[in-house]
């Protein structure tokens, strides 16, 4: 018990951004030769794995799958320096089970890989994250590499074809993951500001003259002139939305004014 308890710390210390395994393990234990569907996953599990997360200063974000989704790319595989480890799941990593590691896939996804090379196949249980590089979407358990005759190339172009899925983990990235992409893009279009430009004039003492002109126009909305390549464009500006910038023009009669964002 007193070696388990020091594990979790440790892990929980050394996760983040930066870190090659960024997950709580869990209290949850798996069979490596069990059924599809057999597995026992936990909430505990799901917001370990299935949240997003950082590896080097890039952002992964865990996806929901449906049986007969398939992903093409490259597979490489991990053997004997990680069996025995310690896997994003809380599983110990067993380089003779068929297993493999994902960067989005969700945990307990079982999946069929393809070898574009020979054709040959494999079934593998995700249970890990991985393999940070940019080409690559799987990274193969030793017996499942040698299954496909991945071994000695290290590396070799795949599909992958889910043929069962979690759908535990499905329901946590939706209810979840997608929910914070949500609220993301809601927050940074709030962020977006709008102005009217009522003219773009070459002559700089004319532009100037023209701003003090719409100076005292409206007390909340100010005009500024924004220059480039000898050119002053005079907006005005800001508004919340594009449609009260569009309200701004038809209620003061700009003609030719348009809306820009920033």
């Amino acid at each position: 018990m007193y070696k388990i308890f020091l594990t979790f710390i440790a892990i929980f210390l050394f996760s983040g951004c930066g870190m090659k395994n960024p997950f709580v393990k869990t209290a949850s234990v798996y069979s490596q030769n069990v059924g599809f569907g057999e597995e026992k996953s936990s909430p505990a599990m799901y917001r370990s794995t299935m949240k997003p997360y950082c590896v080097r200063g890039k952002w992964y974000y865990p996806v929901a799958v449906e049986e007969g989704d398939t992903f093409n790319g490259k597979a490489s595989w991990y053997g004997p320096n990680f069996h025995g480890k310690l896997t994003s799941n809380g599983e110990r990593y067993n380089m003779y089970a068929r297993t493999a590691a994902s960067k989005t896939l969700p945990i307990n996804t079982y999946v069929k890989v393809t070898n574009l090379n020979n054709g040959k196949q494999t079934v593998v249980r995700i249970n890990d994250r991985g393999p940070f590089v940019a080409t690559r979407i799987i990274d193969l358990s030793y017996e499942a590499a040698k299954e496909i005759g991945l071994v000695k190339n290290g590396v070799a172009p795949v599909q992958l074809e889910v043929i069962s899925r979690d759908s535990g983990a499905n329901r946590y990235v939706v209810n979840k993951v997608l929910k914070k992409q949500r609220v993301a893009k809601i927050e940074k279009h709030k962020n977006k500001s709008y102005f009217v430009q009522i003219a773009a004039i070459y002559q700089k003492q004319r532009a100037y003259d023209l701003k003090r002109r719409y100076q005292e126009l409206n007390r909340k909305y100010k005009p500024f002139l924004l220059a480039k390549n000898n050119q002053y464009k005079l907006l005005i500006g800001k508004f919340a939305t594009s449609s009260e910038a569009r309200e701004f023009i038809s209620k003061n009669g700009f003609r030719g004014a348009f809306v820009v964002r920033n």
